[in-house]
Formats: structure tokens, sequence, C-alpha cells
């Protein structure tokens, strides 16, 4: 079984599409992705800027 956490950007592709941030059990690295806004993930990537 693989597990795939999705992590929203706020960066718009389309209008029914978002960029997103997908990490793969076993993979160890961050890869990119695009899902339709509709798919309902509840999570968004946020970037902590200090100032």
């Amino acid at each position: 079984m693989q597990y795939m956490p999705v992590w929203w950007t706020s960066t718009e592709v389309s209008t029914p599409h978002a960029l997103t941030r997908n990490m793969y059990y076993g993979y160890g690295a961050l890869t990119r992705g695009t899902y339709n806004k509709l798919d309902g993930f509840s999570l968004r990537c946020v970037r902590y800027v200090d100032n």
C-alpha cells in the first residue's frame, strides 16, 4: 500500500486545478503535482517567512 500526503499550494494552475506538493512513502523527496480543487484535500502548504 502506498501512502501519499498531499498539500495544496496557493498557486492556481487553471480554473479547476491547483498546484500541490506530494510526498510518497519511502520516496524520500517532495514532488509536485496538480489536482482538481474539487478533490477536497484539506491541508495547504504555507511558507513561513521570518523577518
